[in-house]
């Protein structure tokens, strides 16, 4: 609840405290397999705690009491691609990691940094080559001159059909975190100084377009979701639910091939999901869309 309040901001009720912990779980468990990918030949090894919890909580499980996966669901998901691209926060470098038994020839890597206004302050594209079960540092991010307190990081990698075989956003402080090694223990090391995100809470809002889509095939539930951002700004943090129309709970377990997602100006992205239901649905279900700055948005399957 400090980290939360010293990141992100004080929150301003339960709903604003929900997706502020869904964030920093996404980062923070993001973060564990993505050092661990990094060091994988010194590393000892990595532990999560846990993979799911007992009770209700906020923090740590991958997906809930409930059967819902969260941010850490995802974040982890992301850090544990087969071929990943990713940031290290102690030196802002940019790094490959394949955990493929077999090399990879002539990838795309592409670097976008973003101010907090979505302004575009670097960019970079460039090829590269990578060894069987390597990880590889491929560039330093350079110091960009009066960029904002809150700055974002996309990171993409093609492959030689130009298909997006990786893909890793991140939203970053100049002010970095600080851990306070020397009052650390076994299982804890506290923080002395936070990285600042406030600037976050005031991102400008967005209205994003979708297309949903739905087939059941016996107990099996298929969706299929297009979201497109339209505008000229980022849209942070989206997060989708699909829940049943006659009493709004939500369908669970579910599993999406991403949620979590941010989506650049003018992006538009397709992401599935599949569920198993164990009594039918008396209607079509409903799709719920919110993020940190879009509208929420409820539309129903469309229809063929």
């Amino acid at each position: 609840t400090r980290a939360i309040a010293r990141r992100y901001g004080q929150p301003t009720g339960i709903k604003d405290y929900c997706r502020k912990a869904q964030a920093i779980n996404y980062e923070g468990i993001r973060a564990m397999f993505e050092a661990y990918g990094r060091n994988k030949f010194k590393a000892t090894g990595v532990i999560q705690w846990m993979l799911n919890s007992a009770w209700p909580s906020m923090i740590w499980q991958l997906y809930d009491y409930y059967l819902m996966p969260g941010g850490a669901f995802f974040g982890a998901q992301r850090a544990c691609e087969p071929v990943h691209i990713q940031y290290s926060y102690d030196d802002h470098t940019v790094w490959i990691v394949n955990n493929y038994l077999r090399p990879f020839e002539h990838l795309k890597a592409q670097i976008d940094l973003f101010d907090i206004n979505s302004t575009k302050r670097f960019n970079k594209h460039f090829y590269v080559s990578i060894r069987e079960n390597e990880s590889k540092c491929v560039m330093k991010l350079p110091e960009i001159k009066d960029l904002s307190e809150t700055y974002f990081l996309r990171l993409l990698i093609f492959d030689r059909d130009s298909t997006v075989i990786s893909r890793n956003f991140y939203w970053l402080s100049r002010q970095p975190d600080v851990p306070d090694y020397n009052r650390g223990n076994w299982y804890v090391t506290p923080t002395k100084q936070y990285a600042d995100m406030k600037e976050l809470q005031h991102l400008p809002t967005n209205i994003i377009e979708s297309k949903f889509a739905y087939e059941a095939k016996g107990k099996t539930g298929h969706a299929t979701v297009t979201l497109k951002n339209t505008s000229n700004k980022i849209a942070f943090l989206i997060v989708m639910k699909l829940k049943r129309k006659e009493n709004k709970s939500l369908i669970l377990p579910i599993y999406w091939e991403d949620n979590y997602i941010s989506l650049m100006p003018g992006e538009e992205r397709t992401i599935k999901a599949t569920f198993t239901l164990k009594k039918p649905l008396e209607k079509e279900p409903i799709l719920e869309i919110t993020g940190w700055n879009i509208r929420q948005n409820i539309i129903k399957p469309d229809k063929k």
